[in-house]
């Protein structure tokens, strides 16, 4: 299990962990992590959508993202925490 620290995007496309606010503006999934969720997460996540969070999940480095084919990510994500200031 690893622990990310950034910018969560709850887009159509996926849900993405970007690693700065600007890869996040600019939608860069070349510079983002997949994240595997349940659906159950993903419900509860839409409010955490452009906000700094620590994401704790098991990394794989191919074989995540419906869309993009082999994006690297976080799959078994046990753990979401919000922690920009407000």
């Amino acid at each position: 299990m690893v622990q990310v620290v950034g910018i969560l995007s709850d887009q159509f496309e996926g849900t993405w962990l970007f690693l700065s606010r600007e890869h996040f503006r600019d939608h860069r999934s070349g510079e983002a992590l997949w994240l595997s969720l349940t659906d159950e997460q993903f419900k509860q996540l839409r409010r955490l959508n452009g906000r700094l969070v620590v994401v704790e999940g098991r990394f794989k480095s191919t074989g995540l993202g419906h869309l993009v084919g082999d994006a690297p990510g976080l799959d078994k994500v046990v753990f979401v925490k919000d922690v920009e200031r407000r």
